[in-house]
């Protein structure tokens, strides 16, 4: 049975070699993994057009693949998946790394919504390695700080695991001043911060007042 002490190597989906990657990141146990808080939230409907993106910042766009999804292996280990995708103002190029099941996925001429960072030339755009979603996806998803070898969807998905085991958080605030201030559930707030639009739960007043809850503690016990 997994608690917060368990070591992050043992959560399902890690593994070794994961487990050093979030260990640099300061993830050494289950519990480190939901204190690991969203940098950021990501909201697939703002979209914007492909000729007014700027470039090198994360943007998401609205576009229907217009040409077949073409292979290339490039070395051993490396398989590219490339296509071109348009929208009303532009076109842009999208490339896949190593990404076989998500190719599968697409078909030509359906519309996706993709989010990425376009560089490029202003001739052709040009996007690697996106997220990317059907097009009627209208969710607010958490961002997490990310590197090339753990993107924020691969520690999303860790989140959501440890999150599905039920495991309990100790809780630094005193009972009688969260029931005083009228603050939900510790375990709550936790889960409410990274997925609280996907789970419909989000009440702006009281987790705004439990995601500052550790400011409002040094408060708390000055007065005391």
């Amino acid at each position: 049975m997994l608690t917060a002490s368990t070591d992050i190597q043992f959560l399902k989906g890690v593994g070794e070699k994961r487990a050093e990657l979030l260990r640099k990141k300061g993830i050494d146990t289950v519990g480190a993994l939901l204190r690991f808080y969203p940098r950021a939230y990501l909201d697939w409907k703002n979209t914007t057009p492909i000729s007014e993106c700027p470039f090198d910042t994360a943007v998401c766009i609205k576009a229907k693949i217009i040409s077949p999804i073409e292979q290339a292996r490039i070395r051993q280990g490396m398989t590219l998946f490339k296509f071109i995708a348009e929208d009303e103002s532009g076109q842009m190029s999208v490339t896949l790394f190593n990404q076989k099941f998500l190719a599968q996925k697409l078909h030509t001429g359906s519309t996706y919504l993709f989010h990425g960072k376009l560089g490029g030339s202003f001739i052709m755009r040009q996007m690697s390695a996106p997220d990317i979603r059907e097009e009627n996806f209208m969710g607010i998803e958490p961002i997490y700080i990310a590197s090339d070898k753990m993107p924020s969807s691969a520690v999303q998905r860790l989140v959501k695991t440890a999150l599905s085991c039920g495991i309990t958080l100790e809780d630094a605030l005193p009972t009688e001043v969260v029931k005083r201030a009228e603050l939900c559930e510790y375990a709550a707030a936790v889960n409410n911060i990274h997925f609280c639009f996907a789970n419909g739960a989000f009440v702006f007043k009281k987790e705004k007042a439990r995601y500052g809850r550790l400011h409002r503690k040094k408060k708390l016990f000055k007065r005391v």
